[in-house]
């Protein structure tokens, strides 16, 4: 199934990359590597992570990365998986849920 990132989710996943390697090289490119991961996981079965929040009538779903604290919040449809945020784990909860549901 096709993934789909919204802008910013995108930024919000490259925002922290950056931080990351400015702490430590290469530390941002492991981080982008274990999105990549997580992202074909996605990719592969969509409905294998769990459900999160329900909101009218929208039902939302969380990959957790291992290595960093965050975790993908997506929104699964017939022909796509939206990922709507690259979100840090121990922040601002539930910022997302004002981002729309179609690209």
């Amino acid at each position: 199934m096709k993934v789909i990132l919204v802008a910013a989710a995108e930024d919000e996943a490259l925002e922290a990359a950056a931080w990351y390697e400015s702490q430590q090289a290469d530390v941002g490119d492991t981080l982008m590597q274990e999105l990549a991961v997580i992202l074909q996981a996605i990719e592969e079965r969509p409905d294998r992570f769990p459900f999160i929040e329900t909101l009218r009538g929208r039902r939302f779903r969380r990959a957790m990365l291992r290595r960093f604290p965050y975790s993908i919040i997506y929104e699964l449809f017939p022909d796509e998986v939206l990922v709507l945020a690259f979100a840090h784990t121990a922040r601002r909860p539930n910022y997302w849920l004002s981002r729309s549901g179609r690209h």
